[in-house]
């Protein structure tokens, strides 16, 4: 099946709805994240939305993967991420999976031993509260998918 130049980058029609859906509930649940942190919700909760936030991430990072696989399938992989704001897919995946959701989960799998330092993760979390800027930014992706 020939697809045009501009559409290779889209999925069926449901899972391009899912990723829409998807999108709009991380941009809800940074708002979740932020209210947790300001009401200090207990520490459970806090490890619950961390593992949400790794699970989003990991999503769009495969999400960015497989579009970049079924564009260089065609060989358009560079217009896709020039021309179909590929780059917006990618700086609103990968960085936060390494450098934010990945770590953070690591810590979480590997904790310090009982008083050294047992609050590194909520440290940590706020450390890199810039980060969320740019799950917020996942909505110019809306823009790309319309």
């Amino acid at each position: 099946m020939f697809l045009r130049k501009s559409d290779q980058d889209h999925f069926p029609k449901p899972v391009e709805m899912t990723i829409v859906f998807l999108i709009i509930a991380v941009i809800v649940f940074t708002v979740i994240e932020e209210l947790a942190i300001i009401y200090h919700w207990k520490h459970v909760w806090m490890v619950r939305l961390a593992w949400i936030a790794f699970c989003f991430d990991l999503f769009f990072s495969l999400e960015f993967v497989a579009r970049g696989v079924r564009t260089a399938r065609h060989n358009h992989f560079w217009y896709y991420v020039k021309n179909q704001r590929g780059w917006v897919d990618f700086i609103t995946s990968w960085p936060l999976l390494l450098l934010v959701s990945g770590p953070t989960v690591i810590i979480m799998l590997y904790p310090q031993p009982t008083g050294e330092g047992g609050s590194e993760l909520m440290n940590y979390l706020s450390i890199l509260k810039s980060a969320k800027a740019i799950r917020v930014s996942r909505i110019l992706r809306l823009i790309r998918i319309s």
